[in-house]
C-alpha cells in the first residue's frame, strides 16, 4: 500500500500530514476542509499512523502525541496544526475558538481553556459539520 499526502495553507504557510493507512488518510481529509489546497512545499511535514492500538502524531523524527482514539487524535492534531500555522504567519490575531461550518452558516465557539470547545466541535463534525 503506498504513502499519502494532504495539504493545508493559510496565507503563505504550508504544513502537509503524511501516513500510509488510507483510514488515517481519510481522517485528515476531514481536518481543516477549507484550508486544504494542492501540493506545494511546505515548512512542516506530520506524520501520522497507528500501531499497537494507538495513533503516533509525529514530526521529522520527533514524536509529538501518542493517542488512544480518535477524538484524542483531533483534539492532538488540532493543537498542533494551530499552533504550527501560527507560527507561520507573519502577524496574527490569536481567539481561542472552535469553528464549524453546518447548514450553510459558520459557527464560532468561543470559552475559556477546558470550556468544551473542542468536544463540541467533534461531536457537530460527527453529525456533518466542516470544521475550520
Amino acid at each position: 500500500m503506498g504513502g499519502w499526502r494532504r495539504y493545508y495553507r493559510i496565507a503563505d504557510c504550508v504544513l502537509a500530514i503524511e501516513g500510509m493507512d488510507s483510514a488515517l488518510c481519510r481522517w485528515a481529509e476531514s481536518l481543516y476542509p477549507c484550508a486544504q489546497c494542492a501540493a506545494a512545499e511546505p515548512q512542516r511535514i506530520f506524520r501520522v499512523e497507528k500501531a499497537k492500538g494507538r495513533y503516533y502524531w509525529s514530526e521529522g523524527a520527533s514524536e509529538v502525541a501518542v493517542a488512544r482514539d480518535w477524538a484524542e487524535l483531533f483534539a492532538a492534531a488540532e493543537w498542533r496544526l494551530t499552533r504550527a500555522l501560527m507560527e507561520g504567519l507573519p502577524a496574527l490575531y490569536q481567539l481561542h475558538a472552535g469553528v464549524v461550518a453546518m447548514n450553510g452558516r459558520a459557527l464560532v465557539l468561543c470559552g475559556q481553556s477546558g470550556a468544551g470547545k473542542t468536544s463540541l466541535t467533534i461531536g457537530l463534525a460527527l453529525r456533518g459539520a466542516a470544521i475550520y
